[in-house]
C-alpha cells in the first residue's frame, strides 16, 4: 500500500540525512495517536473523540486547559500541545499515525474513528505531515465549506473557493499518498541532537 510506502520513504530520508552526521541508524519509533494518548494520559482516545467526552475529561483532569468557547478541535489541540507534545520531546524521531477523523484535513477516512494521516516529530518538533489523499470531490467541498464557516465565525474572514483544484479533481485523481517534509527542521534536528541518535 503506497500509504505505508511513503512512511517508509520518510524513514529512509531520516536515515540518509542522519548518515551525513555519521549516524547510520537513527532512533525512529512508530505509534498510533491512540497509543500515544494511552501512554501519556492512560486514557482511551476513543472516549475523547466526542465533544462531550473531551470537555468532561478536560474539566476533570486539566481544568486550566478547558475553555467553554473552544470547539472540539481547539480543545484537542490545547491538550495535545500542552500535555502530549512535551512527551514527544523524548523521541529523536517518532511517526504518529491514525489521526482522529475530525483532523483528517485532506486525507481519507480509515474507519469510524481515525483517518489515514500521519505526522513525524523530532524532539517535539513536527517535521512531516502525510496523507492518503482524499479523492472524493464532494467530500472535499463539504470539508472546505465546514472549515470556511468556522473561519468566518472565529476570525470573521473566509477563503476563496479553490475552483482550479475542484476542476482538477473532476478529471479524476488516482489513489495516491503525499507528504510535506520540513527539510530545514530535519537538518536542524540532526545537526543539534546527533549525539542521541545511536541505538
Amino acid at each position: 500500500h503506497h500509504y505505508s510506502y511513503i512512511q517508509s520513504l520518510c524513514y529512509d530520508l531520516v536515515c540518509l540525512a542522519s548518515s551525513f552526521q555519521g549516524v547510520e541508524k537513527p532512533l525512529f519509533v512508530k505509534k498510533t495517536m491512540a497509543e500515544i494518548f494511552q501512554e501519556v494520559l492512560q486514557e482511551d482516545l476513543k472516549l475523547l473523540l466526542s465533544f462531550d467526552g473531551l470537555e468532561r475529561y478536560l474539566k476533570n483532569h486539566y481544568p486550566d486547559l478547558y475553555n467553554k468557547k473552544f470547539s472540539w478541535e481547539d480543545s484537542f489541540f490545547s491538550l495535545f500541545l500542552n500535555v502530549i507534545e512535551p512527551y514527544l520531546q523524548t523521541f529523536p524521531f517518532i511517526l504518529i499515525d491514525e489521526f482522529p477523523k475530525q483532523l483528517a484535513a485532506l486525507s481519507q477516512i480509515k474507519n469510524e474513528d481515525y483517518a489515514y494521516r500521519f505526522e513525524i516529530y523530532s524532539h517535539g518538533y513536527e517535521i512531516a505531515n502525510g496523507f492518503l489523499e482524499l479523492q472524493d470531490l464532494e467530500e472535499h467541498k463539504n470539508r472546505f465549506h465546514q472549515q470556511n464557516n468556522a473561519k468566518q465565525l472565529l476570525y470573521n474572514y473566509s477563503l476563496p473557493s479553490p475552483d482550479d483544484f475542484y476542476t482538477t479533481l473532476e478529471k479524476g485523481l488516482p489513489s495516491c499518498s503525499g507528504v510535506a517534509v520540513g527539510i530545514e527542521r530535519l537538518y536542524f534536528s540532526i545537526k543539534q541532537e546527533e549525539h542521541v541518535f545511536f541505538e
